[in-house]
């Protein structure tokens, strides 16, 4: 049992996003300023404050002081956070209270990080110091570290394009000129790059090759999104069936697993009715923008993804269905629409199926092995062979698709390095356009992790999980080494809060032709209009993005498919 003090503040979030960096998924209470954390890591200190005060100092501008203290005695820890006592900038400016020295009045920790900020910083850059202070000490005192440092939300390019920016302001370039083409290439051997690298390293602890990482996909995200108008949007289309359920899937309940037809039918037909109240109120919105009235509608869309589950589960002539009613709705398109259908499942492929989705245009198209190991396939529940996976891949390049992507997980149960290495090595063979690797992810409503808490052993398991250095980061490694190798570049990167060692998930891709959804819903700078069971809608104004939920139960979805779509046209017709 560890136990935390919060003095000055009540950020509990930032907080928490450090403990269970370092504790594991602990149990995590909080009762007023303190929070209790229980969890099997006996090796991490047990009694800790997180300090935010701000102090007015003679003849100078106030200044905020963030602290993280490391102390041996919940007696001692306590009355630290209890006093409120100012925190000086250095150990040689001791401010006196009747006679006696800060030093005196307060118990000594055995292991303090500070940080000195500017009374008027942003909520948002001080609960990004109170991580990367506690971060510190709990560090120091561990000897631990982790690749992302005190990184530990899910999007770690958002820092790096912000460390970008201040460095491309403070007049470093960005990019390299391609002599071959003219173009701006992105290039992490750039001055600005070279900058936004090491402060990422010095300031957050990063590791360098996660830095250097995220500071390319950066700037490539960024190559992309270039090619996606700002008054632009994506439609997300969610399919929630699915064959069977993966052990490490998050699915809410089994309402999509292995279902009859009748459902998709009915599924498909609320989905049509979702779509369309959706277009024509948009519609109306761009021709009522036009006539000089204000709408939050997006002036066109740019990209339509349909995930799930597993898409191609609809049988054919649902699937032909769906996409025709959608392609006859009257949406402000784009001249030119990335149109994705992310197949997943090589066992659901069929002739019928990549022609009709060929006949709509769909030209990018996911299959996703997530291992080519046969024994592990069948371990996980994907109920297909990686023979089926060849076939699936083959089938699609003689049709005619070119933008093939496949999925690994690195991390899945019983696999080597060697068996991960195989599995990459051996969809490389089959030519992909781009290739996803993801570290396993623990996800809380998975069968995993149920058989974890059936055997009581999760704190013993998720300890194991939370190594700073896990063997899965071998793995990420090598596919980054090979991938670019083979000309597939790094483009897209996102983590997960219970991923593997707090590792990453990353695309690649050839140079300027990721995926523009993708980019375009991981960055939250493009608006997402979602249909379906589960999904997302958001709406993307400036540097503000509010989110909307469809609800995420297929019955329920199928009940109130007009409230549904009444809340995405609520969502952009909101008045900025």
């Amino acid at each position: 049992m560890a136990n935390i003090w919060l003095s000055g503040h009540q950020d509990s979030y930032p907080v928490c996003d450090i403990l269970r960096l370092f504790y594991g998924q602990a149990n995590v209470n909080q009762t007023g300023s303190q929070i209790q954390v229980s969890s099997g890591q006996a090796a991490l200190p047990p009694y800790l404050v997180s300090r935010l005060e701000q102090v007015a100092l003679p003849q100078q501008h106030p200044r905020i002081y963030i602290r993280a203290e490391v102390y041996q005695e919940a007696r001692a820890a306590e009355q630290a956070a209890a006093g409120n006592q100012a925190v000086s900038a250095s150990k040689d400016t001791a401010r006196s209270d009747a006679g006696q020295s800060e030093t005196e009045l307060q118990p000594v920790p055995v292991i303090a990080c500070q940080a000195e900020l500017a009374a008027n910083t942003r909520p948002q850059l001080l609960r990004r110091e109170i991580k990367r202070q506690l971060y510190m000490a709990l560090s120091q005192y561990s000897g631990r570290t982790y690749p992302w440092g005190s990184l530990t939300g899910i999007k770690p390019t958002y820092i790096a394009r912000e460390l970008l920016a201040e460095s491309v302001t403070a007049g470093e370039s960005g990019s390299l000129q391609s002599p071959e083409s003219g173009l701006e290439q992105p290039s992490a051997t750039t001055a600005a790059a070279r900058l936004a690298i090491s402060r990422l390293e010095q300031e957050y602890s990063v590791a360098p090759g996660k830095a250097q990482l995220a500071v390319e996909t950066a700037l490539r995200e960024d190559q992309l999104l270039d090619q996606f108008d700002n008054e632009a949007a994506a439609l997300y289309i969610h399919i929630p069936f699915c064959p069977s359920r993966c052990f490490y899937c998050s699915f809410s309940s089994e309402e999509g697993i292995d279902s009859p037809e009748p459902l998709m039918r009915s599924y498909v037909r609320a989905l049509i009715s979702e779509l369309t109240l959706t277009a024509a109120a948009w519609t109306e919105a761009v021709r009522l923008d036009s006539g000089g009235a204000h709408s939050a509608f997006p002036r066109q869309v740019r990209a339509i993804y349909f995930g799930g589950g597993t898409p191609s589960a609809l049988p054919p002539v649902l699937l032909e269905e769906l996409l025709s009613a959608l392609e006859a709705l009257p949406f402000p398109w784009a001249g030119q629409v990335e149109r994705t259908f992310e197949a997943g499942r090589p066992d659901t492929l069929t002739p019928a199926k990549l022609e009709i989705l060929q006949a709509h245009h769909y030209d990018h198209i996911s299959v996703n092995p997530q291992t080519m190991k046969d024994e592990t396939l069948q371990k996980i529940g994907r109920r297909h062979t990686a023979a089926q996976v060849r076939a699936a891949i083959d089938l699609c390049h003689s049709l005619g698709f070119e933008h093939i992507n496949m999925d690994l997980i690195a991390g899945l149960p019983g696999e080597s390095e060697l068996d991960f290495e195989r599995s990459l090595s051996a969809c490389l063979e089959l030519r992909p356009f781009g290739v996803s690797v993801h570290a396993l992810a623990v996800k809380r409503s998975s069968r995993w992790q149920s058989e974890l808490d059936q055997k009581q052993a999760m704190a013993r398991n998720l300890a194991l999980l939370h190594q700073p250095s896990h063997p899965v980061a071998a793995m990420l490694d090598l596919a980054w080494q090979r991938l670019e190798a083979a000309g597939l570049l790094p483009y897209y990167l996102y983590r997960q809060k219970d991923g593997l060692g707090g590792l990453e998930n990353v695309s690649y891709a050839r140079e300027g032709r990721g995926s523009l959804y993708n980019v375009a819903m991981m960055t939250d700078s493009r608006s997402v209009l979602g249909f379906g069971a589960a999904a997302m809608s958001k709406r993307v104004n400036q540097n503000q993005v509010e989110r909307k939920p469809n609800v995420r139960s297929l019955q329920a979805y199928l009940q109130r498919t007009s409230e549904m779509a009444q809340r995405k046209i609520a969502l952009f017709s909101a008045a900025d």
